[in-house]
């Protein structure tokens, strides 16, 4: 996990690699990967106070690629842990909540749209695939968002969730992470 969070290029061969792993490699990852994100040693947020640092945008994008990947990971610790940070008030896990929603749904947030493109969002189905191919929106997320749903219905987490996401950002105009 160390070279992941300092070189970014390793995720996805790293993450292909893990093909290799037993279901007690993966629990032991979950808890490596818990262990530092919760890392009180770390910051988070680059020396200007602005910008997340790359040690953390590194291993949330790894989570994302993980999780997605392998169906066989235990989610549920992960999106428990993201919410007992969100009700201590600590709104930078919302990176990791950021990129297992993009990776394992394919949800992205499209913010350079040209008013052609958005035009063709308002369009039928094979207009809008077409588009989003055009825009590089992952596919073959089926099973994997499926997966992430019920994660989040089962454990009960979507309402907390939701509840913390809207309290964060209400909150962000008046807090900051230390």
């Amino acid at each position: 996990l160390g070279q992941i969070q300092a070189y970014d290029n390793l995720i996805v061969p790293v993450v292909d690699m893990m093909k290799y792993l037993t279901p007690m490699s993966f629990d032991v990852l979950t808890y490596m990967l818990l262990s530092h994100l919760s890392s009180p040693s770390k910051t988070r947020l680059k020396e200007d106070g602005l910008n997340v640092s790359l040690w953390m945008q590194s291993l949330s994008s790894f989570c994302g690629n993980l999780y997605k990947k392998y169906p066989g990971i235990e989610l549920v610790g992960l999106l428990q842990y993201i919410t007992n940070t969100l009700k201590s008030g600590q709104g930078l896990q919302l990176l990791v909540l950021r990129d297992l929603v993009t990776k394992m749904a394919g949800i992205d947030t499209l913010e350079d749209l040209s008013a052609e493109q958005l035009q063709a969002q308002a369009g039928g189905e094979t207009l809008r695939s077409c588009v989003t191919d055009l825009l590089g929106v992952a596919k073959n997320t089926k099973r994997s968002s499926l997966r992430l749903k019920d994660a989040l219905q089962k454990h009960g987490l979507v309402a907390p969730l939701f509840l913390l996401i809207a309290q964060q950002r209400s909150a962000s105009v008046f807090l900051t992470d230390s």
